[in-house]
């Protein structure tokens, strides 16, 4: 496993500035092992790598407080003011749904 390439940009912190990296995020590629991602969590566990399977268990759209628009003590001030129509509950996110099912993460402690 390598840590991701940076744009060259972002490749090194200034040194006066604090590290925002947080964790590794990485996707199996299905068929790639012959194993799943439980069992590959826990052979880098066993190899000392701190790692979890997933990052949230669903994309932020499908929580309930986006699911029910209970934002600010139970309204949504931006689409009671008809500013938005937007509905969490027929929203789709086919993409981040199957990167979170496919999905581990490892923390990073440096750069």
């Amino acid at each position: 496993m390598r840590p991701p390439r940076l744009r060259p940009a972002f490749a090194h912190a200034h040194p006066e500035d604090r590290c925002g990296y947080w964790f590794y995020f990485f996707r199996l590629k299905p068929g790639a092992f012959s194993c799943d991602r439980a069992e590959f969590v826990k052979a880098l566990v066993a190899e000392g790598v701190e790692a979890s399977a997933g990052y949230i268990p669903v994309p932020l759209h499908r929580n309930p407080v986006f699911q029910k628009h209970a934002f600010f003590a139970g309204g949504w001030p931006v689409r009671e003011l008809g500013l938005t129509k937007m509905d969490y509950t027929t929203h789709k996110t086919p993409e981040a749904e199957a990167i979170l099912q496919l999905a581990s993460a490892s923390p990073s402690t440096k750069p």
